[in-house]
């Protein structure tokens, strides 16, 4: 249900390019295509969801307005490892500590400027796994000198590192003039911690 009404706040409206970071196997893809966005972009490094992604959205059917990025979306580009929760074989994270995980898996990734360069995207999207601390903080004043008006973000406060680095995100868009939710839009426990959804958008002139 919190991510619903979140998803509602994005606004999705016809003529939007939406990047969606963390497509899994693809629903909010579905629903903004509902919500007649004109182009989705789905960006998904998982192989498991990758898999049921483009089958779910297949190239013959869907592209152009479906295109499916399978990069995980960190820093500058490059690579990088995830690890896989044994808890949820549907999901895996990529972390600045996953490097020495042995049983993690190497992805290649592209970063949220390339993103935004390619695709100049106008509604964002973003359930990236603990990686949002790595994309989203560091690349807001790119996002503030782009097209997008409005943004979706899960942010994982697992830790007190991670509580630290959610409150950072929010004032780094509310210091460059952005808006966000007085409350938080939904949350939900895990067994390691909170996931939080909140919303930006741009702040009337």
């Amino acid at each position: 249900l919190g991510k619903k009404r979140a998803y509602a706040k994005l606004d999705v409206q016809p003529g939007d390019t939406v990047l969606d970071l963390g497509a899994h196997v693809g629903s909010f893809v579905r629903w903004s295509l509902n919500h007649q966005a004109e182009r989705v972009v789905a960006v998904e490094m998982y192989p498991p969801t990758l898999e049921l992604l483009r089958r779910n959205f297949p190239p013959e059917r869907y592209e152009p307005r479906v295109q499916i990025v399978p990069y995980a979306v960190h820093g500058k580009g490059g690579m990088t490892v995830v690890t896989r929760y044994f808890q949820n074989p549907m999901s895996a994270s990529v972390s600045r500590h996953n490097s020495a995980n042995p049983n993690g898996l190497e992805v290649e990734t592209v970063s949220l400027e390339s993103l935004l360069d390619t695709f100049d995207p106008t509604k964002i999207k973003s359930d990236i796994e603990n990686s949002e601390y790595d994309t989203l903080l560091p690349g807001a004043k790119l996002i503030t000198a782009s097209r997008v008006t409005r943004i979706m973000a899960e942010l994982h406060t697992r830790n007190e590192e991670t509580l630290r680095l959610a409150k950072q995100t929010w004032w780094a868009f509310h210091d460059l003039g952005w808006e966000c939710s007085r409350h938080v839009d939904g949350f939900y426990e895990e067994p390691n911690g909170w996931n939080l959804i909140l919303c930006w958008w741009r702040r009337a002139p």
